[in-house]
């Protein structure tokens, strides 16, 4: 356009100028200039127009699931079923959080779909849940999904095809059994009763705790508590003995939180610490197992720890007190196998005992039997023993209420 316009403007000058028909002109050289100008800078306008406007590269959108490893586990029950879950992570590098307005789940085992579905904008509204913070520039968007098949399927892969307003991503997330390594023991002896299991069982859900057991202790004639009173004296664990469930080194530990001064009455300031630090496990210690295993044991009685960080701990041994410190709704413990030696960081493992059920699942009974009465991997029950290296108050009674954030899910065949 350029080269043919100023030509033209040239041209009919020209013709002003040496026509004999017309009287001749004289045009300034100013008068050029300023047309020749005016020629350019009207082409280029026009070539800008013409030209397609650069746009906003549409943003980059990464998929990951928390917890970074997914683990199913055996359902409760005669139905023969497996459940896992995860939460779908997407992480987006714009001003606003990733919108999802389809996606398509498929089931594999073996590279074969098993099964297939698709969900709308309606049901992705309704898996959503808390993301976690992203990082400065970052936005996320997170859902919830939980699978509960048949054995049979021998399912292994999750494959989601997530469509969103900006394109489309996809990503494949591996799905297997945990064959646990550590030999472990319940952290404490004598009766007691799971009050909440694993995500499969509606109960803890965090990533690195969704096989996590919390139970309280019971007494000998299997009562919760032994006084009408609501107070942490009257509940049956209070002060029993939590012992080391396997051999280790204490990597971690958390003392100097004082217990919840009353069940039932979760007061956070309780577990404010003065430099601000929320100790939601409460007095706490990790111990490293090897092998990428590691146990937390959460709650205990403040001021009950018995070993520190870089103590060598055998099975068996006690470490502290079944209390209520942290956040706790009463007196119990918190029991969780991860593969990272903070609490709360890292994935969650599948967790088995030799001296319990294989699936301790909400309102299972129990009554624990030491480490020397069962016998390394020995699945014989005897005589329960009590561990006497801590000396139990007088009155030890008591029940646990956990609470239960309901899940809103996304799943094969059951929802929690």
């Amino acid at each position: 356009m350029l080269n043919i316009y100023i030509p033209c403007i040239a041209r009919t000058v020209s013709d002003l100028l040496i026509s004999p028909r017309v009287p001749i002109v004289y045009f300034p050289p100013m008068t050029y200039f300023a047309t020749g100008l005016f020629a350019f800078a009207l082409n280029a306008h026009l070539l800008t127009l013409a030209m397609p406007q650069a746009q906003d590269p549409p943003p980059q959108i990464e998929m990951a699931s928390r917890p970074e490893r997914v683990f199913k586990t055996d359902d409760a029950g005669p139905e023969g079923t497996e459940s896992w879950a995860f939460d779908l992570v997407l992480t987006g590098n714009g001003d606003h959080a990733p919108e999802v307005t389809e996606i398509v789940e498929e089931l594999l085992s073996n590279g074969r779909v098993l099964a297939k579905r698709t969900v709308s904008a309606a049901g992705i509204e309704g898996t959503a849940t808390r993301a976690p913070t992203p990082a400065p520039g970052h936005t996320r968007w997170a859902g919830r999904f939980r699978y509960s098949t048949p054995l049979s399927w021998h399912i292994d892969q999750v494959r989601l095809a997530v469509r969103l307003e900006s394109g489309r991503v996809q990503a494949t997330f591996d799905v297997s059994s945990y064959e646990q390594t550590a030999d472990l023991v319940f952290p404490f002896v004598g009766p007691g009763v799971v009050t909440s299991g694993g995500v499969s069982n509606g109960g803890h859900r965090h990533p690195s705790g969704q096989f996590a057991v919390d139970a309280i202790g019971l007494t000998e004639m299997y009562a919760p508590q032994t006084g009408v009173e609501d107070l942490n004296e009257f509940y049956a664990g209070w002060g029993r003995a939590i012992v080391a469930p396997g051999d280790g080194t204490v990597v971690w530990a958390q003392r100097g939180v004082p217990d919840q001064a009353r069940p039932n009455a979760n007061e956070r300031a309780s577990f404010t610490l003065t430099d601000g630090t929320v100790a939601f496990t409460g007095n706490s210690i990790v111990i490293d197992h090897g092998g990428g295993e590691y146990s937390v044991l959460m709650h205990m009685m403040s001021g009950s720890l018995l070993v520190g960080v870089g103590d060598r701990v055998h099975q068996g041994q006690p470490v502290g007190r079944l209390g209520s410190s942290g956040d706790s709704f009463g007196p119990h413990i918190h029991y969780q196998l991860q593969d990272a030696p903070v609490p709360l960081q890292g994935s969650a493992l599948p967790v088995r005992f030799r001296n319990m059920p294989a699936l301790l699942v909400r309102g299972v009974w129990f009554d624990a039997q030491s480490a020397e009465d069962v016998g390394p991997n020995s699945a014989g029950r005897k005589e329960s023993a009590q561990v006497e290296t801590l000396a139990r108050p007088a009155i030890d009674s008591g029940s646990h209420r956990t609470r239960r954030d309901a899940p809103r899910v996304s799943s094969f065949g059951q929802s929690s």
